[in-house]
């Protein structure tokens, strides 16, 4: 890779089976990867999700202000070989009734672990809006015995920021399904 300057040849199998769309690969079909509905048949053997130390909104905002750079991001290294930002935009998207409600302040703990120790990560572009020009996301999914994490990122300016993070019910496996799609980097 490093002489030829090319990650996947035309003639690589992820090509030939989708006629040159990454986004169409999906992980049970293009890479045998097992549904989420089987890989929670045997959900003892997956980690419990840890009791949060955050219980609300302010205490999140406190954490970060304890945990922040210069500049007022975090920055992870994952595991993939990617180096993830947490910027201020993230944390004031967290303020909003809706992810205040469903209480996400409490699994920040855990969207740093999914970032740096992913069971799965996935990148593939797409287009925010039909004028927009294709964006580079990357997904990050870790399994826990009751919940799926998804942290999702995007690239701006050359950097991998976080646009969002959520839980999902294993039981509602379409809403972390269409995020198993794309370039798998990490299984």
């Amino acid at each position: 890779m490093g002489k030829s300057k090319v990650v996947f040849t035309d003639n690589h199998p992820y090509f030939q089976t989708i006629r040159k769309n990454p986004a169409e690969l999906s992980a049970t079909k293009n890479y045998g990867m097992k549904t989420i509905e089987q890989i929670y048949q045997s959900k003892q053997n997956l980690p419990a999700l840890p009791k949060s130390n955050i219980t609300s909104y302010d205490e999140l905002v406190s954490w970060w202000t304890n945990n922040e750079n210069e500049s007022g991001s975090i920055e992870i290294q994952s595991s993939v070989g990617l180096k993830v930002a947490l910027n201020k935009t993230l944390l004031s998207h967290m303020g909003q009734a809706k992810q205040i409600a469903e209480k996400r302040y409490e699994i920040m703990k855990q969207v740093i672990e999914t970032i740096a120790n992913p069971n799965e990560a996935w990148q593939q572009f797409y287009k925010p809006q039909r004028k927009q020009s294709r964006k580079l996301q990357t997904a990050f999914l870790a399994y826990y015995q009751n919940t799926i994490v998804v942290v999702k990122a995007e690239m701006q300016n050359g950097i991998l920021v976080v646009i969002t993070y959520f839980e999902s019910e294993p039981n509602k496996s379409d809403n972390v399904s269409k995020h198993r799609k794309g370039i798998l980097i990490k299984k």
